[in-house]
Order: C-alpha cells, then sequence, then structure tokens
C-alpha cells in the first residue's frame, strides 16, 4: 500500500531531524485515535511494517534547519500491512488542516492524502533507486553503544542484508552517505542498485523497506526496472 502526504509549513524551514517529526506526527496520530491501537504498533521494539521517505524542493542546510523555497513538503509511505496502512489514513485524515508544531513558532500543516496502486513484483531481480537511504546496523540486545552501522564502503554490508532480507544485493551506482538522526550520525547508503530473490521477498521489501529502521524514514526505494 502507498501513501502520499502533502504538507506545507507556515515558516520556510523544516527541523534537520525531520525524520523525528514525520514519526512523531504518525505516532501521536495514532495514539489520540486509540491507546489500545498505539499499543499495538508502538508498544514494542520490533522492527516495523513500513518505511518513509521525504522529499522537498532544494533544501538547503542552514543553522540546523532546512530551508524550503516554496514551504511544501511530501513525503511517501509504503507498507505491506494494508489493516496499518488503511488506520494510518483514517487517522491522518483526522489531522487534515490541523497545524503541528516544529518550534519557533511554524507549523507543518497536512494538506492532501492520498492512496496510490502498489508495483506488482513477478520477476526473480529488480533494479532499484533508494528515495530514503539504507541503514544497515548490528547491535547486541539491550546495548546500544554496541550498535555498528554499516554502508556500500563495508562487505558487511551486503553480507548483512544476503543473511537478514535473503536477497542478493548487487551496486550498480551506491555511494556512502552520513545521515544525522535522533541526536546521532551514521553511514549510510544511497544510489541504484539490482535486487535478486523471490517475487515474494522483493515485494515485501519494496513495500516495507529494506534494511534496519525502516519505520524511522530509512530504507525506501523505487523500481526502475
Amino acid at each position: 500500500m502507498q501513501i502520499s502526504l502533502q504538507f506545507e509549513t507556515t515558516q520556510n524551514w523544516f527541523p534537520i531531524e525531520f525524520r523525528k517529526v514525520i514519526m512523531s506526527l504518525i505516532k501521536n496520530s495514532i495514539k489520540d485515535e486509540s491507546i489500545s491501537l498505539y499499543d499495538k504498533y508502538y508498544g514494542n521494539t520490533s522492527k516495523k511494517n513500513f518505511t518513509f521517505s521525504f522529499y522537498s524542493k532544494n533544501p538547503k542546510l542552514c543553522n540546523e534547519k532546512f530551508e524550503i523555497e516554496d514551504n511544501s513538503i511530501n513525503v511517501s509511505i509504503s507498507t505491506s500491512d494494508s489493516i496499518f496502512g488503511y488506520l494510518l489514513m483514517n487517522v491522518l485524515n483526522h489531522k487534515l488542516y490541523k497545524p503541528y508544531p516544529l518550534g519557533n513558532d511554524n507549523y507543518l500543516i497536512l494538506k492532501n492524502i492520498r492512496q496510490h496502486k502498489d508495483k506488482i513484483i513477478k520477476t526473480n531481480e529488480i533494479i532499484c533507486k533508494t528515495t530514503s537511504p539504507i541503514c544497515v546496523c548490528e547491535h547486541k540486545k539491550g546495548d546500544n553503544k554496541s550498535t555498528r552501522f554499516y554502508s556500500i564502503d563495508s562487505s558487511q554490508f551486503i553480507e548483512s542484508i544476503k543473511e537478514k532480507y535473503f536477497v542478493e544485493f548487487i551496486p550498480i551506482d551506491c555511494k556512502k552517505t552520513i545521515v544525522r538522526h535522533q541526536k546521532m550520525k551514521f553511514e549510510t547508503t544511497r544510489g541504484t542498485f539490482k535486487l535478486k530473490g523471490t517475487p515474494y521477498t522483493l515485494q515485501k521489501l519494496y513495500l516495507d523497506g529494506l534494511g534496519s529502521r525502516t519505520g524511522e524514514g530509512f530504507g525506501k526505494f523505487d523500481i526502475i526496472e
């Protein structure tokens, strides 16, 4: 299930921790609707079956924020869980045109919600392009200090994807990108690549995202061939 959200900001900037803002909006919208549903989807630390990407025209990083040209922001969400997808559309519909605070008298306003038809994968390989960076990390349970992040520059990146997601990752034009998220800086991967696997596995990765922290806005990709 593919959902697109169109936002406007009341000022021409957006926080550098933009993934955190979108996560907060989703979580608070579900919590406002139902505590039991919030507990179902966010009452544990398991990997979330959805991902999202963020787009704004020509953003410029300046003084811990992104300056944007036309106060317009687009967020694309995808999930293999249609129940969660329809829940998300329902709770976000209740937030239409309601200002969501970003701080310093700036507000995020949801203007439009649309559902798009999924692409159906029938082959054993696809060529893809990231729309949000791929995060691959490993850590010992209960010990966040031991977390290690791997990008395309590390051989462990491809090995980890094969081991965890049962697909073969073949880079075409990929590069390491450093991102800032949750008060951390870590390496991720952007670019075009080929994935080989069963159609079922490829379909699930296409909808839910590839890699770690997908529910935090990582691992979303488009199929370009």
